[in-house]
């Protein structure tokens, strides 16, 4: 059934599929492949609409009850509806860092602050660690930077950040997505970017580096 939804709906724009997947799961709320879809097209899409979300879970919920994934997933939806959007003022955090220094969001009081979220284990997300080495490089005095990691072993995050030579303030509990530092900033998935301005506002957020964050970043460099 999955493989005849793929099949399809080859070539279409994602505009296209995420519709064929949101009539899919409601056609179908009781088809496995409708929790996959939803989780695929919809949870995982930090561009989702909080009302779709909603009713599309709560029709899966409703069809299947008793589906596990559906009610591990409830926390997230929670949060998906509580993401931080542009304009939001950046909630105030403290990060205790591996040095047993202590990070917060008062020190970046009037200054621009992207902050990243990553892991070794995610190929996209760990680039971002390369592109902020290269943004301090090339624009001193800019920006500042804070990255916070879901790795839970310490071998693989210490050899990125020893490769990336990461100078900046990394955070990582090792607790992975249970990260209370994730659910504090509503995190949906990674890579996962939050910038904010000089003002403790949000210019940009989102999973998409150069269509949603390099923009931004653009213009602060370019001031």
């Amino acid at each position: 059934e999955m493989t005849r939804f793929r099949l399809s709906h080859i070539g279409k724009s994602a505009k296209e599929v995420r519709q064929a997947a949101a009539d899919f799961i409601k056609n179908q709320p009781v088809s496995p492949v409708s929790v996959f879809l939803f989780k695929q097209y919809f949870l995982l899409d930090t561009n989702t609409e909080e009302t779709e979300l909603i009713a599309l879970y709560q029709q899966l919920c409703q069809a299947q009850p008793e589906d596990l994934h559906l009610l591990q997933w409830q926390s997230d939806v929670e949060s998906l509806t509580k993401r931080l959007a542009v304009g939001d003022t950046l909630p105030e955090f403290r990060l205790m860092m591996k040095d047993s220094a202590e990070v917060k969001s008062s020190d970046f009081k009037g200054k621009n602050l992207l902050i990243n979220f990553w892991a070794s284990w995610e190929s996209e997300s760990s680039a971002a660690m390369f592109r902020i080495k290269r943004i301090r490089r090339d624009n001193p005095g800019k920006m500042e930077f804070v990255s916070i990691s879901l790795d839970v072993n310490k071998t693989s995050l210490k050899n990125i950040e020893r490769i990336d030579s990461v100078v900046w303030p990394s955070y990582c509990d090792l607790m992975g997505w249970g990260s209370p530092a994730l659910k504090q900033f509503y995190v949906p998935s990674i890579p996962y970017y939050i910038l904010v301005g000089e003002d403790n506002r949000i210019k940009a957020v989102g999973s998409s580096y150069n269509d949603e964050i390099l923009p931004e970043i653009n213009k602060i460099i370019d001031k």
